[in-house]
């Protein structure tokens, strides 16, 4: 960025009036932290786990190093030398501060040299800052106690360090030996235990040592790291665990394999401090100020000297005038990058931009003309420009919203791992910039670009996709049954023939009509399943008949031949459909399937048999005569072999029938799969290829005289054949890639020296100095099979015959046996034997082939001379048997090659291969023949190899300088790296593509006027990259992320400031700060780690604010303590005490999310309706939470903590109809609960996202859990069942009688089901109070049992720490309820109308499932019936009831908007509803899916922005003809502003809605109208008065000073608070400057609605 100096030089002076301001003005702070509800762990675990996640070979070698390598002693210097071994070692002691310990640590890392790849340090800090480990910690603590309570009987904290053996507990060495046999204790042998005690279940979270030996039996280690007895044990699984060295007498290997897990602080600990959270962000949005009004007045000079003044004395913010408001953006750019330190401008500048605004006039008066010019430039030039973006090494980190400290910590912790192996791989010939621009590489996104665009701007082939042959040419014709034919069929005769007429333009959707067959769909379809028919008799004919242009055609889906799943049905329904076309036709075929097809699944042999009788009896063959019997038709010749055609040609397209097989469909010989996505498959595919035959048409490479029928299928790109295996599919068959550095342990040299000499080439040693001509070897198969199986040996010859196809292919043949044996010429052996001594590489694969085609006895060899030249490499083998030193080396060699094979997700026994990465299989036997691996290498070479190749020798790799085999390495290792590094995260599932793009699309950004670039770019690991509009609450979460990580000297950062350049409105309304350290910082007189928070300095006192919490979407935190009311700060306000102090906040963070994506399989449809529970039995008690699952994208959310949970079907119909087939724990394709049970485990900051799989059960195929037509249940209460009347008399039996804890209830009193429930919300101090009102007048007018519901997000401490006292006094129960915002709803971001939400959008998972009849009242109603009539009421069938909008009051009929416009045209005659007091039958509302019907609609409202004024009333209000409303009778709710005065003595409740017209007070409104008002207010206020009186003079109270000072503000009466008081007197303000609103005035301008 240039500036003159002179700006300079105004920029510097006025930061330094920035930094003055706040101290002189003395504003109180703000300060707020979040602690999590599992206690804080001990500095040395912590450090110790987040090493594990940094490096995870590490963490073994580092606590071997630690117990072994004690540090110097710091202080205590008068304890014994054992003492000063253990108070050093920062492992072994508690004695030590966080800091010395934490010092020690580091030191001791440095020195062991065992973390040394570049950015683990920097991460580890920034990991340990976050405290991102402390959920894996909680889970691993609350695993420890729970297996401990199972092992003890029950008994706890026996010992620190104790042994999981045997199923057994062992508190130390001895008693491990008793347990496992003291015997054992002299042996070097496997130790053996008991063979009926099963192996322990091991967690994601376990640290595994040995991690690649898992025949060893297993033990473990709950381990306490700062206990004194951690050392001997450890030491002693070690050496267990360990191979001995050379040196000793009787070497051995490991006698077992043990799993670290930390065991944490004990049950009785458990009140001992929390943990302090980071990573998150907090906001203080302006709720009234002047800042948000607009000021459009000059000032004069003498004006502005007098401001100048005033601004000198008091910090305040000031009007932004009318004039500056549209160059902020530009003003803020020039701003932020002319400054000394712009980041660190950047973050304070978007962090107080409310305060600041009104300044950028005086210090920008007028942007750089060269700022402006180049911002316009790119923004008209580059679509990096488009949206705001932050990628990392070009790879874009989506949703930007979701961008926090733990989603980059992630992303950092994989970009960095695949930098430093390419680093590493390339044997240090790649710098580090070099490797970023190989992993970023626009060669490497053939697979994410879809598009395919050249850089001419034209469409190549391949941006189609794959295409196949799809047509019956290979087959010699007559296969498929073509329903229309554009070329031939009379309906087409009008349309053009000509191929120009392509490129005539067309109305948006619509095609271009030509009487040519230029797209052809063939669907290959199983015409037994009545579905499937439908496709043809509904859609196939639906499309023909409307015109599309498109040929469909058919063909049966068969199972092969010989097959055990040959289905009679489906070979008879396509012989008599080839059939009927031939002699009847096509419309007679149509409408016989189409009879069929209605028939259902009652279609079978014998109605088929009846159909065609009955249609060959009305029908004449084209030849004369009748129709072939139904039986003859089968024996006819053109049967067979059109049967048989059918099968040939579903094998070569890799779509065979069979059990489960769903069929497919191929346009244009792009394949896809038979889904509910058929129709949007087709459309989407449909445009692009007409795009690229429009290309075609005018290049004149498409000319009328050409056969377009195959015009797809002759293109260069197009392949003849489908191996399913070879061409993935997200559906049924994802990529699979596999990092090679990792499955072949280059990292420690483990299996990589077993490969290094078993490669076979077809050329000679690639070790030989190379010429330029000779090709270098870039792709590698690794051949995974039972080499002495039959097709084991075939498939290592025709991979050997691809060898001699290809000069850069080599192989290397993997056995892989069930059982690992060798005999003396077995084929195996004889690989082991070449190998050791290192002769297989000069074997030829004519050689190879020679021996495979002996087929050489394993026992007795060749059993005859060999006529083989002598040069021959194997011929010594052949004659000479393997000795028993061969025989035993080769199961040595192919058991530790099984390391490899285990690592690439293979198991024993099975087949599969590896092509540079590339993982297929496991494959049956016959998958793949010789075509099938040459078009896999073509394939791979073409999507994968050869752009990773280009990709490394356009970085700059000196090839010269690395030798043939070197490079072949580097080759296959490189493209593993960059292939792993395009797949998505692993857990992202149905949101994102199967391979991500990654771009560097900002690198063509102009920059020299708006960027800031930051140093370390040949050093850095990270490429930050960040496109950003400065004024936006992006900007302000990210500009403090930006500055942390632009810290570390791994990162190279690219800052594009991209504003707009024309504002209309204030773009910023709130200050924020966001807590993301770099690292662990400590108290330099207590040695105390400094607690991570957010604080908010030199904030205006005069500015009314609400503090908002910015977390993880995971998160529910919540206000745990605090004495102000944090919806309504005012500074000033603050009494003289408390402003040194200022306003202190503590969040908790209740629950960690986890939330999922079910479906229905196979439909893979949301199963609509299902009830799911998530269990658990952590600290020794069950813990079950339930929910309901959504048809919005299967969704379901459930409140969790960290530890192991279950996941079930809710019983009852749900688990009749449904089974669980998958937990879906690993992501999209998680493995089926038979193998890896229903368990999951909840140990990380972000969540868990399942994606569960269900099944329907047999005979419930089509059972609905919802249905719209069902009967409505009578309406009743808690007492409708015997089991409910003794809950509800003694609430105490719940436990006995099935009671159980809720997804929703986080708090509450109570477990018995009252008769009345009532929900309500309320924010702030003030409609708090009122809402303790509103509950004394509702248990004033009943005698059933209340329970109230509250929607804890927005509650106040003061209200949660009070609610108990005002239950007891009157005799209610209450539950406080939550639910976190699903991320893929619209959110909003006005506090208001996200409580506006919350009253409508989840009513059907808001509460616990059991509940069938809630009551919604708002909080400032006072209720003068007994709202019992209301839960017996009869809806009539409607999910709920809602009081009408009163109409009588005639001063103001102008407001009312629901009588004009819009909504009268809508309404159609029916009632506009209020949203201040309904009721909703639950059960009802789950049943007809009300919720889902809600939010579907809301989803699509809220797009535009000036839609749903009125969230909560305006939406159910807008779905009354679909999703109808009982209403109430007007009683039910009176409103002075709509309701006449007549009516007020029969109301039964009273609101205090906002009168437009007098603007007066609620509270004074609330004591003119209702005088209980006045009496209700002084009983809340003297009970609030005598607990908290109470509660300070009772020293052993529960209470915290916080809780007390909370209580108390609510013993003040109701119109003293400090909200009640602004409020007035900013309406008495409001009153005196505008004149009344007149009943004429707009509806719309006068639209009324409460606010809290």
């Amino acid at each position: 960025m240039i500036i003159s100096a002179g700006l300079r030089l105004l920029l510097v002076v006025f930061e330094l009036q920035l930094l003055i301001i706040p101290t002189n003005a003395n504003s109180p702070p703000i300060n707020a932290k979040i602690q999590s509800n599992w206690p804080n762990p001990h500095i040395t675990t912590l450090y110790l786990e987040t090493l594990a996640q940094e490096s995870p070979s590490s963490l073994v070698p580092f606590l071997q190093y630690l117990t072994l390598n004690p540090s110097p002693p710091t202080r205590f210097p008068l304890l014994t030398p054992e003492e000063q071994f253990q108070q050093n070692n920062p492992v072994l002691t508690p004695l030590l501060q966080s800091n010395e310990s934490f010092s020690l640590l580091e030191s001791q890392l440095s020195k062991s040299l065992l973390v040394r790849r570049k950015g683990d340090r920097e991460s580890l800090a920034l990991a340990l800052a976050a405290r991102e480990c402390s959920v894996v910690l909680e889970a691993m603590r609350i695993v420890a106690k729970q297996r401990e309570r199972e092992l003890g009987n029950g008994s706890t904290g026996e010992c620190e360090n104790w042994i999981e053996v045997a199923g057994r507990k062992a508190c130390g060495i001895q008693q491990f030996w008793e347990i496992v046999g003291v015997e054992q204790s002299e042996s070097i042998e496997v130790i053996t235990l008991h063979q009926d005690v099963p192996t322990p279940t091991l967690y994601p979270f376990d640290h595994l040592y040995p991690s690649n030996s898992p025949d060893l039996p297993l033990v473990i280690f709950y381990a306490t790291p700062t206990s004194f007895t951690f050392t001997p044990s450890f030491h002693f699984l070690h050496t267990l665990a360990s191979p001995s060295s050379e040196d000793e007498p009787h070497q051995r290997g490991p006698r077992l394999r043990f799993a670290i897990r930390w065991n944490g602080p004990g049950d009785e600990q458990q009140l001992g401090d929390r943990m302090i959270m980071s990573g998150f962000g907090a906001s203080l949005d302006i709720k009234k100020s002047d800042y948000l009004a607009i000021d459009d007045r000059g000032l004069g000079k003498e004006e502005k000297k007098q401001e100048d003044a005033e601004e000198k004395k008091q910090l305040k913010m000031e009007p932004v005038k009318k004039a500056d408001i549209s160059e902020l953006g530009l003003r803020a750019t020039e701003y932020i990058l002319s400054s000394e330190d712009p980041l660190s401008t950047f973050t304070s500048f978007t962090g107080d931009f409310p305060l600041l605004a009104s300044r950028l006039s005086t210090l920008v008066p007028v942007p750089s003309t060269n700022l402006t010019s180049e911002i316009l430039s790119n923004q008209m030039s580059s679509p990096a420009t488009s949206s705001n973006s932050f990628s990392i090494n070009g790879l874009p980190l989506l949703p930007a919203t979701s961008v926090d400290a733990f989603s980059l910590l992630r992303t950092m912790r994989r970009e960095r791992k695949y930098i430093t192996d390419l680093q590493r791989m390339s044997l240090s010939r790649l710098s580090l910039s070099q490797c970023r621009d190989i992993i970023s590489s626009p060669e490497l996104n053939v697979e994410g670009n879809k598009v395919g665009v050249g850089k001419d701007g034209r469409l190549k082939a391949e941006g189609l996709g794959e295409l196949f042959d799809a047509s019956d040419r290979k087959e010699k014709g007559g296969l498929v049954v073509w329903w229309n034919d554009l070329e031939k069929d009379k309906r087409y005769r009008e349309w053009p023939k000509k191929l120009k007429d392509l490129l005539r333009p067309v109305y948006p959707g619509q095609m271009n009509l030509l009487a040519r067959n230029l797209h052809n769909l063939v669907l290959i379809l199983d015409f037994s399943r009545p579905d499937h028919l439908r496709l043809i008799t509904e859609s196939v004919k639906t499309y023909v008949s409307r015109g599309i242009p498109v040929r469909f055609g058919v063909v049966p889906l068969l199972a092969p031949r010989g097959g055990a799943e040959v289905d009679d049905l489906s070979e008879k329904m396509g012989a008599v459909t080839w059939y009927l076309v031939d002699t009847v036709g096509r419309g007679g075929t149509m409408g016989f399937l189409s009879k069929l097809a209605a028939l259902g699944d009652s279609m079978s042999l014998s109605t088929l048999t009846s159909a065609y009788t009955n249609l060959a009896s009305q029908s004449t063959h084209p030849e004369g005569g009748p129709l072939a019997k139904f039986e003859e038709i089968f024996e006819l010749e053109s049967t067979k072999e059109r049967l048989e055609k059918a099968r040939e040609y579903g094998t070569r397209l890799g779509v065979t029938g069979g059990q489960g097989k769903e069929g497919a469909f191929f346009l244009n010989g792009a394949y896809f799969v038979i889904d509910d996505d058929f129709t949007q498959n087709l459309q989407r595919s449909l445009g692009l290829h007409t795009q690229f035959l429009q290309q075609e048409v005018y290049l004149g490479n498409l000319e009328d005289s050409m056969d377009v029928n195959y015009y797809f299928y002759t293109l260069p790109t197009t392949y003849g054949r489908r191996n399913p295996y070879i061409f993935p599919v997200q559906e049924t068959n994802p990529l699979r890639i596999v990092n090679l550095v990792d499955a072949t342990g280059q990292g420690e040299m483990a299996v990589f020296h077993q490969f290094h000499t078993s490669y076979i080439e077809a050329a000679d040693a690639p070790d030989q100095e190379r010429t330029e001509e000779e090709p270098v070897i870039v792709t590698t198969i690794h051949i995974i099979v039972d080499l002495e199986s039959s097709y084991g040996r075939t498939l290592a010859r025709h991979a050997l015959r691809v060898l001699r196809k290809s000069r850069t292919t080599r192989i290397n043949l993997v056995h892989n046996p069930l059982v690992v044996q060798a005999h003396p010429y077995s084929f195996s052996t004889l690989i082991s034997r070449l190998i050791a001594s290192d002769v297989l590489i000069d074997v030829l694969p004519s050689e190879w082939i020679k021996w495979i085609d002996e087929s050489i006895d394993p026992l007795t060899g060749p059993g005859k001379v060999l006529n083989w030249p002598k040069d021959n490499p194997m011929l010594p083998f052949a004659k000479s048997a393997a000795s028993e030193k061969e025989l035993q080396e080769a199961r040595e060699h192919w058991e530790k090659v099984g390391i490899f094979v285990e690592n690439v997700g293979f198991k024993k026994g099975e087949t599969g291969l590896v092509v540079n990465g590339r993982v297929i299989g496991p494959l049956a036997d016959g998958a793949f023949n010789l075509e099938d691996l040459e078009a896999l290498v073509d394939y791979e070479v073409q999507k994968r190899i050869h752009p990773t190749v280009k990709a490394i020798k356009n970085a700059g790799l000196d090839e010269s300088k690395l030798s043939g085999s070197e490079l072949s390495r580097l080759y296959m290792l490189a493209t593993s790296i960059v292939s792993e590094a395009y797949l998505p995260d692993p857990a992202a599932g149905m949101f994102t593509a199967a391979t991500v793009e990654r771009s560097l699309e900002y690198r063509q950004l102009y920059s020299e006027h708006t960027s800031y670039f930051g140093p370390n770019f040949e050093k850095a690991v990270y490429e930050v990259a960040v496109v950003i509009d400065p004024l936006t609450e992006l900007a302000q979460k990210w500009a403090p992320l930006i500055e942390t990580l632009a810290k570390m000297p791994t990162v190279f950062l690219r800052l594009h400031l991209n504003p707009q350049r024309h504002l209309t409105d204030l773009p910023l309304k709130r200050f924020y700060r966001y807590s993301f350290p770099s690292g662990l910082t400590f108290d330099e007189h207590t040695g105390k780690e400094v607690e991570p928070g957010v604080s908010f300095q030199g904030i205006p006192d005069d500015t009314l604010l609400t503090f908002g919490m910015d977390v993880q979407r995971s998160w529910i935190a919540f206000p745990k303590s605090s004495v102000h009311d944090l919806d309504n700060i005012r500074l000033a306000d603050l009494p003289a005490s408390s402003r040194v102090e200022g306003v202190q906040a503590v969040f908790e963070l209740e629950s960690i999310i986890v939330e999922g994506h079910a479906r229905d399989m196979p439909i893979g449809q949301p199963p609509r309706g299902l009830q799911l529970e998530l269990s658990s039995t952590s600290e020794g008690k069950n813990v079950t939470v339930d929910t309901i699952c959504m048809s919005n994208l299967g969704y379901f959310q459930l409140k969790a903590n960290p530890g192991p949970w279950t996941l079930s079907i809710r019983s009852g119909k749900s688990s009749e109809v449904f089974a669980l087939e998958s937990v879906g724990a690993d992501g999209w394709k998680s493995g089926d609960v038979s193998e890896t049970g229903s368990a999951l485990v909840v140990s990380t900051l972000e969540g868990l996202t399942l994606y569960p799989r269900f099944r329907r059960r047999p005979g419930h195929e089509r059972t609905e859990l919802l249905e719209d037509d069902a009967p409505a249940k009578k309406a009743g209460g808690a007492q409708d069942t015997f089991v409910g009347r003794v809950q509800n008399m003694m609430p105490f039996l719940s436990p006995f009688l099935g009671g159980k804890s809720t997804g929703s209830a986080l708090t509450t009193t109570g477990s018995g089901k009252a008769e009345i429930n009532i929900f309500t919300v309320a924010s702030g101090l003030l409609y708090e109070r009122m809402a303790f009102l509103m509950m004394v007048s509702v248990m004033r007018h009943t005698k059933s049992t209340v329970k109230f519901w509250f929607i804890q997000n927005f509650l106040s401490p003061s209200f949660k720490a009070f609610i108990p006292h005002i239950a007891k006094e009157y005799g209610f129960d209450y539950e406080l309820v939550t639910y976190k915002w699903p991320h893929w709803l619209r959110a909003q971001t006005e506090k208001q109308r996200t409580i506006w939400g919350y009253k409508i959008l989840f009513l059907d998972v808001l509460f616990p499932l059991e509940l069938d009849r809630v009551i919604f009242v708002d909080s400032d109603q006072i209720v003068r019936a007994d709202l019992k009539e209301l839960v017996d009421l009869d809806l009539k069938g409607a999910p709920y009831g809602y009081a009408p909008m009163g109409s009588d009051r005639e001063e103001t009929a102008g407001f009312r908007f629901w009588d004009s416009g819009y909504w009268k045209e809508h309404l159609k005659g029916l009632p506009y509803h209020i949203s201040a007091l309904y009721v909703v039958d639950l059960d009802r509302f789950r049943q007809i899916a009300a919720g889902d019907r809600l939010r579907q609609q809301y989803q699509a409202l809220s797009a535009d922005p000036n839609s749903l004024a009125n969230l909560d009333q305006d939406l159910p209000n807008n779905m009354q003809t679909s999703l109808p409303i009982f209403t109430l009778d007007q009683s039910w709710l009176w409103c002075e502003t709509w309701c006449s005065d007549e009516s007020l003595s029969k109301a039964k409740t009273i609101d205090l809605c906002n009168n437009p017209l007098t603007h007066e007070p609620k509270l004074a409104r609330a004591k003119r109208l209702i005088p209980e008002w006045t009496v209700y207010d002084n009983e809340v206020a003297a009970l609030a008065a005598r607990v908290a009186e109470e509660a300070s003079s009772n020293s052993s109270d529960d209470f915290s000073s916080q809780s007390k000072g909370g209580i108390n503000a609510f013993s003040k009466k109701a119109d003293e608070l400090v909200q009640a008081v602004e409020q007035s007197a900013e309406r008495d303000e409001f009153v005196e400057s505008h004149a009344p609103h007149t009943a004429g005035e707009s509806a719309e301008e006068g639209r009324v609605k409460d606010e809290l």
